[in-house]
């Protein structure tokens, strides 16, 4: 997957910090190597990112049902407090890239 996946979506990502964004892509290099069983695959993605089996599965879920690299921002680390901005920008492209929200 593309991070970002359209020029739309290149100003969002470049207001990150630059270590949020590789971060961002390495997880979605380890979720994308994600095989049954899913349980083992998200212990091993677990070890090597150095987070709890918890975090990886509540990641891999999240990306898994929106494909959306926002899911993936660790808010912990920004420098600001600005969750509700990205949080609405997964929401939004969510609901555009929804086939009910298409087919109008």
């Amino acid at each position: 997957m593309k991070i970002p996946k359209s020029i739309s979506e290149i100003p969002k990502f470049e207001q990150l910090p630059p270590e949020q964004c590789m971060k961002i892509r390495e997880w979605v290099a380890e979720l994308e190597r994600v095989e049954r069983p899913i349980l083992k695959s998200l212990e091993r993605l677990a070890g090597g990112m150095g987070c709890s089996l918890q975090t990886a599965r509540t990641k891999y879920y999240a990306w898994r049902n929106s494909e959306d690299w926002h899911v993936l921002i660790n808010y912990a680390e920004l420098p600001y407090h600005d969750k509700t901005r990205y949080r609405f920008y997964a929401w939004w492209h969510k609901l555009c890239a929804s086939p009910a929200y298409l087919s109008r």
